[in-house]
C-alpha cells in the first residue's frame, strides 16, 4: 500500500517552486512523491527523490496530483499529463498555481500618481558622452547578449507585418504613465539600424571595444534546419576583420504571438526531431571554426536559453558532444541559461560544463509592486540590487556558474497597454546601483577565476534593456558598466 499523500509531476522550474512551497507548508517530505520522465537526469529536485512515473502500479488513486507544468507555457504536455493520470482513474489534481511560491506572493499595489509623484525615476542618470575605456584592462570577459532582429524577414512580414523588426514596436510605444520614458530612441550615433548592413555591426563591435565588451553572446534561431535572423550573424562571420568575439545563445523555444496576448497560436514551432542533434553541431561548425569564436579552455561554447524544456536534454547533448568529436570540433563547452537554481540543484554537472543568470534571479522578484489595475509588475531597483548583493555574499560560489546583471528594463513596447502585462526595473534605478550590481559580478568572477561574466544586454531596445547609447541618456549606462569591468571607481571622471 502505497504510503505517500501528493504526487508532484515535473521537476523543473514549476515543479521546484510548488516542492519548496510544500516544505515552507511543513508537508512531510516522505507524503511527497516526485515523478519527472527525466528521472535518470535530474535524480533529485529540492531535496526530494525524482523517481519514473508508475501510472498503472500506484495503488493509492485518491492521491493528490499536483501536475507542476505551466500550462502557459506548455499546454500541450500538461494536457497529455493530465489525460495519462485520468486513464489511470487518478482524479484528484490541484492546480499547481495554488500551491506554488511564484503564484502565491502577494504583491504590493502601486498607482501611476505614486509613481509620477515618486520623482526618483533615474535619480543619478543624466547624459553622457562617449568614453573610450580602451587604455584599461578589463578584469572578466565580459560577454553581453546580442539580439539580431533589426532587420526584416519573409517570415516576420508574414506574422506581424511588411517590414516588421524590433524598431516597429519601438516607435510605437507610448507611457503608461507621467515621467515613464517611452518610446526610447536610439543615438544619432547608431540610429534606427538595420543589421544587414555591414557597417553598422562594425560600428557597434567598435563601441563595444571600446568599452571593454570581450563578445557578443547571439541569438541563434534555429529549427530543426530552418534558421531565422541569421542574417547579421553571417555577415560577420564573412567579414573576418571586424574585431569582435562572439558566440551563440540557442533561443529553443517555439515562437508564439505572446505580444499580442496570445500563447497558444505557434508561428514557428520547436520540435526537436529525432536527427535534431547531429544537424545542429554540422550547422554550427562554421561558426566554431572561426578564430573569434568564444572558447572556453579551449573549446567553443554554445549556451542553450531553456533547458528545461528540452526532452531528453542529457541525450541531446551527449550526441552534440559525438558529433563535434565526429566533424573535427573536438571538445564542446556547453552552458545553460538557470534563473532560479544551482547547477548541482538542477543536477546538470554531469551534463553541462556551466550554467549562467539570466537577468533577475526569480526569488528577489518578490521586491516588486503589481500596476494599479493593471498586470504591469515594477521592479524597486535600488532594493532589488541590495538584496541581490546579501545573496551574492551568502550564496556558495561554484567556478562554472557564470552571473549576469541588468540596467534599465521595461518591455511595455512589446505589449499593447489593453494587454499590459509588461515588466519594469526604473523604480528607484540609480547607476551608482547599476555600478554596483555588476561590480559584484566582476569581482566574484576574479576571486573565483570565472572567465565569464554576462550583461544583458546589448541591444534589447523592445525589453528597455540595452547598453548601446540612446538620445537621452548617452553612453551613461554602457560608461558606467566600463568602469565596473576594468575596476575603475563610480567616481572616474566623466
Amino acid at each position: 500500500m502505497d504510503k505517500r499523500e501528493i504526487i508532484v509531476y515535473g521537476a523543473g522550474i514549476a515543479g521546484k517552486r510548488v516542492l519548496i512551497s510544500l516544505s515552507e507548508k511543513g508537508i512531510d517530505k516522505n507524503k511527497v512523491i516526485v515523478w519527472d520522465r527525466n528521472y535518470k537526469e535530474i535524480g533529485e529536485a529540492c531535496g526530494y527523490a525524482v523517481s519514473k512515473p508508475d501510472f498503472e502500479n500506484f495503488s493509492d488513486k485518491n492521491v493528490s496530483v499536483i501536475i507542476a507544468i505551466d500550462p502557459r507555457k506548455n499546454s500541450d504536455i500538461a494536457e497529455d499529463i493530465r489525460k495519462k493520470f485520468e486513464e489511470n482513474d487518478f482524479n484528484n489534481f490541484v492546480d499547481f498555481k495554488d500551491i506554488a511560491v511564484c503564484y502565491k506572493h502577494k504583491y504590493e499595489i502601486i498607482s501611476k500618481s505614486d509613481l509620477e509623484n515618486h520623482n526618483v525615476e533615474y535619480s543619478d542618470l543624466q547624459y553622457q558622452d562617449n568614453i573610450d575605456f580602451s587604455s584599461f584592462t578589463p578584469k572578466v570577459k565580459t560577454l553581453a547578449f546580442y539580439l539580431p532582429q533589426f532587420h526584416d524577414i519573409p517570415e516576420n512580414d508574414k506574422w506581424w507585418g511588411k517590414g516588421f523588426t524590433e524598431w516597429t514596436n519601438i516607435r510605437k510605444a507610448k507611457p503608461y504613465w507621467k515621467g515613464h520614458y517611452q518610446p526610447r530612441e536610439p543615438h544619432d550615433d547608431l540610429g534606427y539600424y538595420d543589421l544587414t548592413d555591414v557597417e553598422m555591426i562594425r560600428k557597434q563591435a567598435k563601441i563595444a571595444k571600446q568599452h571593454g565588451i570581450y563578445g557578443w553572446c547571439i541569438y541563434y534561431y534555429w529549427f530543426s534546419g530552418k534558421r531565422l535572423l541569421e542574417k547579421p550573424l553571417d555577415i560577420l562571420l564573412e567579414h573576418k576583420d571586424i574585431d569582435m568575439n562572439f558566440c551563440l545563445y540557442w533561443a529553443n523555444e517555439s515562437w508564439t504571438k505572446q505580444w499580442v496576448g496570445d500563447d497558444d497560436t505557434t508561428i514557428c514551432k520547436q520540435e526537436y526531431l529525432q536527427d535534431d542533434p547531429e544537424k545542429f553541431i554540422n550547422n554550427l561548425k562554421k561558426y566554431f571554426d572561426d578564430s573569434r569564436y568564444i572558447r572556453l579552455n579551449g573549446n567553443p561554447v554554445i549556451h542553450i536559453y531553456r533547458p528545461l524544456i528540452i526532452p531528453n536534454l542529457k541525450n541531446m547533448v551527449e550526441r552534440w558532444r559525438a558529433q563535434a568529436r565526429k566533424i573535427g570540433i573536438g571538445e564542446i563547452c556547453v552552458l545553460i541559461n538557470c534563473n532560479e537554481f544551482s547547477p548541482e540543484e538542477l543536477n546538470f554537472a554531469s551534463i553541462v560544463n556551466g550554467a549562467s543568470y539570466f537577468s533577475c534571479y526569480e526569488p528577489l522578484m518578490r521586491l516588486g509592486y503589481k500596476l494599479e489595475n493593471n498586470n504591469g509588475l515594477i521592479l524597486n531597483y535600488a532594493k532589488y540590487v541590495d538584496a541581490y548583493l546579501n545573496f551574492v555574499k551568502q550564496e556558495l560560489r561554484f567556478k562554472h556558474f557564470y552571473r549576469s546583471c541588468f540596467a534599465l528594463f521595461d518591455n511595455s513596447p512589446r505589449y499593447s497597454i489593453e494587454q499590459s502585462s509588461f515588466f519594469y526595473t526604473g523604480y528607484n534605478f540609480s547607476l551608482g546601483k547599476f555600478y554596483e550590481f555588476m561590480k559584484v559580478n566582476v569581482d566574484e568572477a576574479v576571486e573565483t577565476e570565472k572567465e565569464f561574466t554576462f550583461v544583458f544586454s546589448w541591444n534589447e531596445w523592445c525589453e528597455g534593456s540595452y547598453i548601446e547609447p540612446d538620445k537621452k541618456y548617452g553612453y551613461a549606462i554602457i560608461n558606467t558598466l566600463s568602469k565596473a569591468i576594468c575596476g575603475l571607481p563610480f567616481d572616474y571622471p566623466v
